[in-house]
């Protein structure tokens, strides 16, 4: 029959194509979480506040655009991110890499917005 192996020959293995640069043989590495209970909360309090300053910051882009048709950039929020961490003790235990992250990915969407033919409206990140 096409298309069965015969079970007592050893399976043939696939031949993986090697790169032509040594250097590049792997990409990228996946790590797979296995948070306890008190991990995983922390971590979902973490995401709420990313969530938070997410939209926090798409409302402000928003407003400043609307009032004084000025577009907010990535800059100007991140210098208010010292500001924002004093003011609300929550942020306080985010690593401040962890918030930039953020806005930058909120910056990377804006700017592609702008890009596209036909883009469609930033999507605010409600709670879960």
């Amino acid at each position: 029959m096409a298309g069965t192996q015969d079970p007592t020959q050893p399976k043939k293995e696939k031949k993986v194509r090697e790169p032509k640069d040594p250097n590049l043989r792997c990409k990228a590495y996946k790590f797979r979480l296995y948070p306890t209970q008190k991990q995983v909360g922390k971590l979902e309090w973490m995401l709420r506040r990313c969530k938070e300053l997410y939209n926090a910051a798409i409302e402000e882009r928003r407003e400043v655009y609307r009032m004084c048709s000025i577009s907010v950039s990535y800059r100007m929020q991140a210098d208010q991110l010292p500001a924002i961490k004093q003011l609300r003790e929550e942020y306080q235990g985010l690593h401040s890499q962890v918030l930039q992250d953020v806005l930058k990915r909120l910056d990377r969407e804006d700017q592609n917005l702008h890009t596209q033919k036909g883009g469609r409206a930033m999507v605010c990140h409600r709670d879960l």
